[in-house]
């Protein structure tokens, strides 16, 4: 599965079928070029940033599942920061990681919305290839009070590696899983 391109995946789908249902937001159904709109906008702004990684509240939201999308197709792994966590837990998680801050749902709803052909045409803007070994996600835990962190490859991701479920919906797992088997 080396140097798979899952956006051309990602795009080959929504262009074919724009309005099935990528997932609920709980009863709405968000077809897949909504969530290609939200992807786009997002990734927008993560290609402006320094960073290889980015930080994300882990919301119950249409934008933070775009967000997990956005950074994958960016090349920037995944720092999840639980909503159960406080503050204080988090600002440890973005010291350690070595980010400024996060993003959060309210925040990304601010970010300039795209036409379903600029969206299609910004997310076609360059292919993203990665590797089965590539560093995808950072999960910290606090473990008996002391702060760790795992690294998760895309092998990781998609072979459901025990304890994912407990920073990514199964929406976003189930997703990525598609789109990295679906034939190009």
């Amino acid at each position: 599965m080396d140097n798979w391109l899952f956006q051309q995946r990602f795009l080959r789908e929504t262009r074919n079928h724009p309005n099935v249902t990528a997932f609920k937001m709980g009863e709405s159904p968000v077809s897949l070029m909504r969530f290609a709109q939200h992807i786009a906008s997002i990734t927008n702004e993560l290609h402006t940033s320094s960073h290889s990684k980015v930080a994300l509240l882990m919301e119950q939201s249409v934008y933070t599942y775009a967000a997990v999308f956005a950074a994958l197709l960016a090349s920037k792994s995944v720092v999840p920061l639980l909503e159960e966590w406080s503050d204080d837990q988090r600002m440890q998680i973005l010291q350690k990681s070595g980010l400024p801050d996060n993003l959060t749902a309210k925040r990304m709803g601010y970010y300039f919305w795209m036409t379903p052909e600029d969206a299609l045409d910004r997310l076609d803007d360059g292919l993203t290839e990665l590797d089965d070994h590539q560093v995808v996600a950072e999960l910290y835990d606090f473990d008996n009070n002391t702060l760790t962190c795992r690294e998760i490859t895309l092998t990781d991701l998609l072979s459901g590696t025990e304890g994912l479920d407990r920073y990514f919906s199964p929406d976003i797992l189930n997703l990525f899983s598609y789109f990295c088997r679906a034939k190009v």
